[in-house]
Protein backbone atom coordinates (compact mmCIF):
# COMPACT_ATOMS: atom_id res chain seq x y z
CA UNK A 1 0.00 0.00 0.00
CA UNK A 2 1.23 3.46 -0.88
CA UNK A 3 0.30 4.89 2.64
CA UNK A 4 3.35 2.76 4.16
CA UNK A 5 6.32 4.39 4.77
CA UNK A 6 8.89 2.57 2.31
CA UNK A 7 12.43 2.26 3.94
CA UNK A 8 15.04 2.59 1.70
CA UNK A 9 18.44 4.28 0.64
CA UNK A 10 16.34 6.57 -1.13
CA UNK A 11 14.67 8.88 1.67
CA UNK A 12 15.79 11.62 4.18
CA UNK A 13 14.51 13.35 6.99
CA UNK A 14 14.05 17.00 7.08
CA UNK A 15 11.71 19.86 8.98
CA UNK A 16 9.56 21.68 7.17
CA UNK A 17 10.11 25.64 7.77
CA UNK A 18 7.42 26.49 4.97
CA UNK A 19 4.98 25.35 2.15
CA UNK A 20 4.45 27.43 -1.04
CA UNK A 21 1.46 25.97 -2.71
CA UNK A 22 -0.10 22.54 -2.28
CA UNK A 23 2.58 20.80 -3.87
CA UNK A 24 5.60 22.25 -2.90
CA UNK A 25 7.62 23.07 0.44
CA UNK A 26 10.63 24.29 1.79
CA UNK A 27 12.61 22.02 4.35
CA UNK A 28 15.95 22.83 6.42
CA UNK A 29 17.88 19.05 5.68
CA UNK A 30 19.51 17.62 9.30
CA UNK A 31 22.88 19.32 7.55
CA UNK A 32 21.22 22.53 7.53
CA UNK A 33 20.69 23.21 4.03
CA UNK A 34 17.59 25.04 2.87
CA UNK A 35 15.50 22.82 -0.25
CA UNK A 36 12.21 23.01 -2.14
CA UNK A 37 10.69 19.92 -2.19
CA UNK A 38 8.17 19.07 -4.92
CA UNK A 39 5.45 16.52 -4.22
CA UNK A 40 5.52 13.53 -7.01
CA UNK A 41 2.74 12.14 -9.06
CA UNK A 42 0.09 15.26 -8.02
CA UNK A 43 -0.36 18.71 -9.27
CA UNK A 44 -2.84 21.04 -7.28
CA UNK A 45 -3.91 23.92 -8.79
CA UNK A 46 -1.74 27.04 -9.04
CA UNK A 47 -1.62 30.35 -6.79
CA UNK A 48 -0.31 32.87 -9.09
CA UNK A 49 -1.67 36.12 -9.48
CA UNK A 50 -5.08 35.42 -9.09
CA UNK A 51 -5.43 31.58 -7.73
CA UNK A 52 -7.47 28.89 -9.32
CA UNK A 53 -10.18 27.19 -7.34
CA UNK A 54 -9.38 25.29 -4.44
CA UNK A 55 -5.72 26.70 -4.74
CA UNK A 56 -5.73 28.28 -1.26
CA UNK A 57 -7.43 25.23 -0.22
CA UNK A 58 -4.77 23.13 -1.14
CA UNK A 59 -2.40 25.06 0.31
CA UNK A 60 -3.78 25.56 3.56
CA UNK A 61 -4.44 21.90 3.79
CA UNK A 62 -0.27 20.96 3.16
CA UNK A 63 0.15 23.93 5.28
CA UNK A 64 -1.61 22.25 8.27
CA UNK A 65 0.02 18.78 7.73
CA UNK A 66 3.24 19.91 7.08
CA UNK A 67 3.93 23.54 8.90
CA UNK A 68 7.07 22.90 11.60
CA UNK A 69 6.82 19.34 11.60
CA UNK A 70 9.88 16.81 10.76
CA UNK A 71 8.83 14.84 7.26
CA UNK A 72 9.93 11.45 5.84
CA UNK A 73 10.81 11.98 2.03
CA UNK A 74 11.30 8.84 0.05
CA UNK A 75 12.17 9.33 -3.83
CA UNK A 76 11.11 7.58 -6.53
CA UNK A 77 13.99 7.66 -9.88
CA UNK A 78 14.09 11.23 -10.48
CA UNK A 79 15.90 13.53 -7.18
CA UNK A 80 15.23 16.99 -8.69
CA UNK A 81 13.55 18.35 -11.54
CA UNK A 82 14.30 20.61 -13.90
CA UNK A 83 13.80 23.69 -11.42
CA UNK A 84 16.32 21.97 -9.05
CA UNK A 85 13.74 21.31 -6.35
CA UNK A 86 13.83 17.74 -4.57
CA UNK A 87 11.04 15.33 -6.08
CA UNK A 88 9.47 13.06 -3.30
CA UNK A 89 6.95 11.30 -1.67
CA UNK A 90 6.15 13.25 2.06
CA UNK A 91 5.18 11.32 5.21
CA UNK A 92 3.79 12.50 8.42
CA UNK A 93 2.91 10.64 11.20
CA UNK A 94 3.19 7.64 8.31
CA UNK A 95 0.74 9.36 6.13
CA UNK A 96 1.88 9.74 3.12
CA UNK A 97 0.20 13.72 2.10
CA UNK A 98 0.62 12.98 -1.71
CA UNK A 99 -2.44 10.38 -1.03
CA UNK A 100 -3.80 12.97 1.57
CA UNK A 101 -4.42 15.37 -1.15
CA UNK A 102 -5.64 13.03 -4.03
CA UNK A 103 -8.30 11.58 -1.00
CA UNK A 104 -9.06 15.53 -0.57
CA UNK A 105 -10.05 16.05 -3.86
CA UNK A 106 -7.48 18.91 -3.59
CA UNK A 107 -5.01 17.14 -6.52
CA UNK A 108 -5.32 15.56 -9.09
CA UNK A 109 -2.75 12.49 -10.72
CA UNK A 110 0.45 13.88 -12.71
CA UNK A 111 2.58 11.35 -14.28
CA UNK A 112 6.11 12.23 -15.62
CA UNK A 113 8.12 8.85 -15.93
CA UNK A 114 10.41 7.78 -14.15
CA UNK A 115 8.49 8.27 -11.05
CA UNK A 116 5.58 6.16 -11.25
CA UNK A 117 6.13 4.15 -8.04
CA UNK A 118 2.68 4.37 -6.48
CA UNK A 119 0.67 5.50 -10.10
CA UNK A 120 -1.76 2.47 -9.71
CA UNK A 121 -3.00 3.15 -6.23
CA UNK A 122 -2.93 7.09 -6.78
CA UNK A 123 -5.27 6.30 -9.91
CA UNK A 124 -7.47 4.08 -7.35
CA UNK A 125 -7.46 7.34 -5.03
CA UNK A 126 -8.33 9.88 -7.55
CA UNK A 127 -11.44 8.05 -8.97
CA UNK A 128 -13.14 7.61 -5.62
CA UNK A 129 -12.45 11.81 -5.57
CA UNK A 130 -13.67 12.44 -9.23
CA UNK A 131 -16.93 9.68 -8.27
CA UNK A 132 -17.31 11.76 -4.86
CA UNK A 133 -16.96 14.85 -6.61
CA UNK A 134 -14.85 16.19 -4.23
CA UNK A 135 -13.58 19.89 -4.35
CA UNK A 136 -11.37 20.18 -7.95
CA UNK A 137 -13.87 17.26 -9.06
CA UNK A 138 -17.19 19.85 -8.24
CA UNK A 139 -16.32 21.48 -11.79
CA UNK A 140 -17.12 20.24 -14.66
CA UNK A 141 -13.72 20.13 -16.81
CA UNK A 142 -11.68 21.64 -14.67
CA UNK A 143 -9.31 19.04 -14.18
CA UNK A 144 -7.66 18.19 -17.31
CA UNK A 145 -5.10 16.03 -18.50
CA UNK A 146 -2.76 18.97 -18.75
CA UNK A 147 -3.44 20.69 -15.75
CA UNK A 148 -6.48 22.79 -14.36
CA UNK A 149 -8.92 24.67 -16.62
CA UNK A 150 -9.50 28.21 -15.77
CA UNK A 151 -11.67 28.88 -18.16
CA UNK A 152 -14.04 25.65 -17.24
CA UNK A 153 -13.69 27.20 -13.61
CA UNK A 154 -15.17 30.44 -14.54
CA UNK A 155 -17.76 29.46 -16.52
CA UNK A 156 -19.44 26.57 -14.30
CA UNK A 157 -19.35 28.94 -10.97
Amino acid sequence: MAGTFIYTSKTMEAEVTSVIDGDTFRIRTDEGDTEKVRLLLIDTPEIGDEPEPYALEARDYTEELLAGQRVHLEFDESERDQYGRLLAYAYVDDQMVNELLLEQGLARVAVFPPDTRYVDDFREIETKARESRLRVWSIDNYVTNRGFNADAAASGQ
